[in-house]
């Protein structure tokens, strides 16, 4: 018998969605002791790195998100023989929807509007902006990024993707390129989306001196990790007018604090970390994160690779891990 431990996010009454699953004994713990977790062999949830070394028999963490840089970036501290899959894949229609959502949004200036709302005040807030036709960069060419280019084809956009090796072309994209040659696609691009984790390679990708190469008219929009813009640097151009707008879902740090210069802009639109919820925002979320950890435990339990395997080297899931 396999013993299967959910932790939080999950909550005990998701334990029905895996019951009928020949093979395991499932639990829940809210804060999981040591007695709880003496005869663990998997946890599914979003443990810290305590919790797993804390469960001896440990075998194999089904993270509930789909971005593990938390453990990838200590790589050294991870438990030894224990495997990460992720949920890699689940995010696609609801970030790219939220992505579109902001993209219009900053260029129709309606968080202007609302705020204009709040103050009961009338007021034409001037020129707006349209995709149609937009040139788009889309830093990360996986789940989400496809999700993205996806949605914004039927306004004619010439969609580049920006991937960390070369791949096959991806059928939503018009061209691929790699980091390397960033700095010559940004002065062109009008929409730039940021879905990238947080690797070495992408920390401070756009420091100060690369959002200077962004014109004045383009939006940039940030989905993927904080860490990857300056901020504090994004906040002068967008007070100075420098650039049309941004969205920000995720930044450094996180949360936001009050002071921070950037809540002041009334060109951005942030948003609390929400657009990749797990549970309590999208349904098809919650449903493919259930149908990816039914299909794992059945994996695990039979002794065949599992979907969404973590690559510790890269901070990216495993080329093989879909076998």
């Amino acid at each position: 018998m396999i013993h299967a431990l959910l932790i939080p996010p999950f909550k005990e009454e998701h334990l029905i969605h895996f019951a009928d699953i020949e093979g395991y004994s499932f639990a829940y713990a809210e804060k999981p002791t040591p007695e709880a977790l003496a005869d663990v062999d998997v946890i599914l949830g979003q443990p810290k790195l305590d919790t797993m070394r804390a469960a001896p028999r440990l075998k194999w963490v089904q993270h509930l998100a789909a971005g593990v840089d938390g453990f990838t970036s200590h790589a050294d501290e991870f438990p030894a023989g224990v495997t990460l899959t992720s949920l890699s894949g689940a995010y696609g229609q609801s970030i790219s929807e939220c992505v579109l959502t902001m993209v219009l949004s900053l260029y129709k200036r309606f968080p202007l509007y609302r705020d204009n709302q709040s103050a009961a005040l009338w007021h034409d807030e001037g020129r707006q902006e349209s995709p149609v036709g937009k040139r788009l960069l889309i830093l990360g060419a996986g789940n989400i990024g496809c999700a993205v280019a996806k949605l914004f084809r039927p306004f004619g956009c010439r969609i580049t993707g920006v991937r960390r090796v070369p791949r096959a072309l991806p059928p939503e994209f018009d061209e691929m390129i790699t980091l390397d040659a960033l700095d010559e696609a940004l002065p062109q691009a009008d929409i730039v989306v940021c879905a990238l984790p947080n690797t070495p390679a992408t920390a401070g990708l756009f420091s100060r001196e690369r959002l200077a190469l962004l014109h004045e008219r383009a939006v940039l929009v940030n989905v993927g990790r904080g860490n990857l813009i300056d901020c504090a640097a994004l906040a002068e151009r967008l007070e100075a007018g420098l650039l049309w707008g941004a969205g920000l879902d995720v930044t450094d740090p996180e949360p936001l604090p009050a002071d921070h210069p950037l809540w002041r802009c009334k060109n951005a639109l942030i948003t609390p970390h929400i657009t990749g919820g797990c549970f309590g925002h999208l349904r098809a979320t919650e449903e493919f994160m259930y149908n990816l950890c039914r299909d794992n435990l059945v994996r695990f339990r039979d002794g065949r690779p599992l979907l969404n395997l973590v690559d510790f080297k890269t901070g990216y899931r495993a080329t093989d891990g879909r076998a």
